[in-house]
């Protein structure tokens, strides 16, 4: 049985080699590959994380057997590692299958036949096969590019809401600033109320010590 020391060790290692393939899996999938390095890297970083996942559930073993505050953060640690990583890697193989079916649709682009010498019975069929390569590298830049507008428009949507949001928040003080205002009128008028109030009081001496 592995000690909890050993344990850690073996959750920092796996964890490094996380952090060293993922970058390169997702660089691959973002540049529309699918080939066999990205395939191989895939495997590789899952095999990774089912190997941290086994080291997680010891270590939660380990920490019920002779608990301590320092041993569940370690756990705690450890599976939310493990829920990020597999939500990262479950995004880079979604975006591998896309540019693996992407890949399959345009196949045959690259072999088409020259037109200019294949039999004449043949050169109609070229001809309509190359116009549809060409509708379906349309099609898929179309796709490519609704894509990004959606990202652009979620982009927007999450800015418009911060600014609503912010514009509450400004709306919800206004109250408080209001009665700020309120507050400071009322000090001045009670200021010059005194100020009043004084001069009266020595004007009325004055008057009172002149006469008398």
């Amino acid at each position: 049985m592995e000690s909890w020391e050993q344990l850690r060790a073996q959750a920092r290692k796996i964890e490094g080699d996380v952090e060293r393939a993922l970058p390169q899996l997702a660089s691959l999938a973002a540049d529309g590959d699918s080939g066999a390095e990205a395939q191989r890297l895939l495997k590789t970083v899952e095999d990774h994380l089912k190997a941290l996942a086994r080291v997680r559930d010891s270590l939660q073993a380990e920490e019920a057997r002779e608990p301590s505050p320092a041993r569940k953060a370690v756990v705690e640690r450890c599976r939310a590692v493990v829920v990020d990583y597999s939500s990262d890697v479950g995004r880079v193989a979604k975006q591998l299958r896309k540019n693996a079916d992407r890949a399959k649709l345009f196949s045959g682009a690259d072999d088409v036949v020259d037109l200019e010498g294949g039999p004449d019975h043949l050169k109609g069929v070229h001809r309509e096969r190359k116009a549809t390569t060409n509708a379906l590298r349309g099609v898929g830049d179309v796709i490519e590019q609704a894509h990004e507008a959606q990202s652009d428009l979620a982009s927007q949507r999450e800015t418009l809401e911060g600014s609503t949001n912010t514009a509450q928040s400004l709306t919800d003080r206004l109250p408080s600033i209001d009665s700020i205002i309120q507050k400071m009128r009322q000090k001045k008028y009670r200021e010059n109320a005194v100020v009043g109030v004084t001069v009266g009081c020595c004007a009325s001496f004055l008057l009172w010590a002149v006469l008398t």
